[in-house]
């Protein structure tokens, strides 16, 4: 696989951190993310990382990006450990390009969620001009780390509004309300919205989640993972997963 890509000429941050020049390349971290996710689903085949990268630029919930690592792996190395075995190998190149450690000097999170969408769909175009696989994978990493470390350097719509997957499990009822309240806020949420509920209680893995439980029992295959099913189900994929979730929300005491 080839090396990476060098211009030759450099842009500073203030910090002293330093990466290529990104003039020309285009401000991948401003398309509209979602919708590339649902053009990119339109033949059938979905592609949750756009929605994913969406969600934490607009959410600031990092879950987000560790489950954008864990859907690209899922689907082309298919092992974990191959995949931080192969971006070592990014570390490795940037250290020779820069310094060692340089990304930890301070990089604004928008410039790695800018990197990282360029380069995965570069990968998805085919371009080997570069390992635009580990690359991204890479830049998720950044992003999180950045994220944990230097919250000054965000500078994503979510700033000072950050909202995380228990907000959003919580709704805008209070605990203190009657049961009956809470019960009836999964309605009005969008199917995605249902999605990421579902995954961010499922804790325990996919195999504990009631959808392939249920779909993949003799009523349907799942080729790659339950996407397909939940988008040609809709009605059925919300019955369920709405029971779960307030039987999830009982058995919690909530």
């Amino acid at each position: 696989m080839a090396d990476l890509l060098d211009s030759g000429e450099r842009r500073e941050f203030g910090n002293g951190a330093v990466r290529d020049v990104a003039d020309g390349k285009g401000r991948c971290d401003l398309l509209p993310l979602k919708i590339l996710g649902d053009f990119f689903t339109r033949d059938g085949k979905p592609n949750e990382i756009f929605y994913l990268i969406e969600n934490y630029v607009r959410s600031g919930d990092t879950k987000e990006l560790f489950r954008a690592m864990d859907e690209f792996n899922e689907w082309h190395w298919k092992n974990n450990r191959t995949m931080f075995l192969e971006v070592a190998k990014q570390y490795e190149d940037g250290a020779r390009k820069y310094a060692d450690r340089n990304w930890e000097k301070g990089i604004p999170v928008h410039v790695f969620i800018d990197s990282g969408v360029r380069h995965y769909l570069k990968f998805l175009r085919g371009d080997t001009d570069e390992p635009h696989d580990r690359a991204f994978i890479w830049n998720m990493l950044g992003a999180i780390w950045t994220h944990e470390n230097k919250p000054e350097l965000i500078d994503l719509p979510f700033a000072g509004k950050t909202t995380t997957s228990d907000d959003l499990d919580m709704g805008e009822e209070s605990v203190d309300e009657p049961q009956e309240a809470v019960k009836g806020k999964y309605e009005g949420l969008s199917d995605r919205d249902i999605v990421n509920l579902m995954c961010y209680a499922t804790v325990e893995g996919c195999h504990k989640c009631p959808i392939p439980n249920w779909a993949g029992s003799g009523k349907t295959k799942f080729d790659s993972g339950c996407a397909a099913w939940i988008r040609d189900n809709p009605e059925e994929f919300r019955a369920i997963a709405i029971k779960w979730l307030r039987e999830k929300e009982e058995s919690n005491g909530h």
